[in-house]
């Protein structure tokens, strides 16, 4: 990383600890279950098995329908410390396996709890906040890593890092900065390891975790096709590396089946949506009638260019904090916008060429398919929404949110990049770092200022 870069870097980690102190507890997509969840896994457990009563505490003290939270409020609970006997785990996220959450269990485990699983002064607060800020640091050690791999693709992924969701995504409890992590190291391993005869398994073993979490994820394992591809000359030299390595795409889909049948959790009180889902008649519902598949794109694609956070409008993509809920100004939107053009094109014309692979037809289709494997996540987030969260029959699709597109996005963007930049520019540009850290650093500015008045509004 250049110095500008660097400054660029320790600003937007600075504004993730700034976000993760103005969003209250809990405030996050799907951080209650996460929260109970992550509790579970801290106590050693495969499955969801018991947590301390006083981790439901923490649950019901910023349950409440008040659009505000005041300082008092926070400080009262904060000193909390019944912790109580161990009770039954009840969360919707008990059916995710334990590895998404380990990077902020470790930051729990080595300052929050004791060595018998007691929280220590600050109780269950600082034990969550202690999570938060272990998955930020985790995330931004791998992108770090990335950026100095990829040194061709640093200000793209400055960009990626800057943008007010995945900050937000990188530090709330969930499964979230583990699938970011997963997609980084995916992409180095793909354009910085081709060759290796174990790069296939690597990736597989990435793939198998993210699938475990979503198995729409299971698609990316075509993306280790070119690295088969590569080194089909290990049929002639190493035949059991080669078989090894092609036995590995199978991994994904054993290892997702594997942890499916061995869940045991009672769903029974969880909350569930209280519309008319019911997936079992919307599948049957698409099976008869496949033309819906067509409206459904065609709702989709509408739905892109309006302004509701929770059907997959563009401004999620960048900016739909708390709940899917908080909107910063448009002029935070645009900047973004901005500073991913002239970040891929500042990329684009940068001294540093991407790494040269193999031609020839066999590696063309090869990555031809790994990127239609890529963009497949889309349609399969917008049908599996449908299918899980919408109800019967309706014509448009409702839960898509913006985050579940950040990842196919930044792979292709990547994926293109390094397809057309064959070569380097023997004169170094220097204005696309500034100018994207300039435009970055005031969209997160925005989002702050709207986390900010959304929830301390009144404190």
């Amino acid at each position: 990383m250049s110095g500008t870069q660097r400054l660029w870097f320790a600003l937007v980690f600075v504004f993730g600890l700034a976000f993760i102190a103005a969003l209250p507890p809990l405030e996050s997509n799907d951080e209650e279950g996460h929260w109970i969840r992550q509790l579970t896994v801290a106590e050693g457990q495969i499955n969801c098995g018991q947590v301390r009563a006083g981790a439901t505490v923490l649950l019901g003290a910023w349950n409440i329908k008040e659009k505000y939270f005041s300082a008092a409020f926070f400080k009262k609970h904060w000193n909390l410390t019944d912790f109580g006997e161990m009770v039954p785990a009840k969360s919707s996220a008990c059916i995710y396996p334990p590895v998404p959450y380990l990077p902020a269990v470790l930051g729990m485990r080595l300052f929050g709890l004791d060595r018998h699983g007691e929280p220590q002064r600050g109780g269950f607060w600082r034990v969550f906040y202690l999570a938060r800020v272990g998955n930020w640091i985790f995330v931004s050690l791998i992108l770090a890593w990335a950026i100095r791999k990829l040194p061709w693709a640093s200000n793209t992924l400055l960009v990626f890092y800057s943008i007010p969701e995945v900050i937000q995504q990188s530090f709330a409890l969930g499964t979230d900065p583990m699938l970011f992590a997963c997609a980084l190291t995916i992409l180095v391993l793909i354009f910085r390891a081709p060759r290796a005869w174990w790069a296939p398994i690597a990736l597989n073993l990435l793939v198998a975790i993210m699938a475990s979490v979503k198995p729409l994820y299971l698609l990316l394992g075509l993306v280790g096709l070119p690295l088969v591809v590569e080194r089909r000359d290990l049929w002639k030299t190493a035949p059991a590396k080669a078989l090894l390595a092609l036995f590995s795409f199978a991994l994904p889909f054993v290892i997702w089946k594997a942890w499916e049948s061995s869940i045991h959790t009672d769903l029974t009180g969880l909350w569930m949506p209280s519309w008319n889902v019911k997936p079992a008649d919307q599948i049957a519902l698409l099976r008869a009638e496949p033309s819906r598949l067509l409206s459904l794109a065609k709702a989709q694609w509408a739905d892109t260019f309006r302004a509701d956070l929770i059907r997959g409008s563009w401004l999620s993509i960048f900016c739909a904090l708390g709940h899917s809920i908080v909107k910063m100004s448009m002029v935070g939107y645009d900047l973004l916008v901005g500073a991913v053009i002239v970040a891929w094109l500042g990329d684009y014309f940068s001294p540093h060429s991407s790494e040269k692979l193999a031609s020839g037809w066999a590696t063309r289709v090869a990555w031809l398919i790994a990127a239609l494997g890529i963009i497949a996540i889309i349609p399969a987030v917008v049908v599996g929404m449908y299918i899980y969260f919408s109800s019967v029959g309706v014509t448009g699709v409702k839960g898509v949110q913006g985050r579940y597109y950040l990842i196919p996005i930044l792979m292709m963007a990547l994926l293109k990049m390094h397809a057309l930049k064959f070569r380097s520019f023997a004169k170094a540009q220097t204005w696309a770092a500034p100018l994207c850290m300039i435009a970055c650093l005031t969209a997160d500015g925005y989002a702050l200022k709207a986390l900010v008045h959304h929830f301390w509004g009144n404190a």
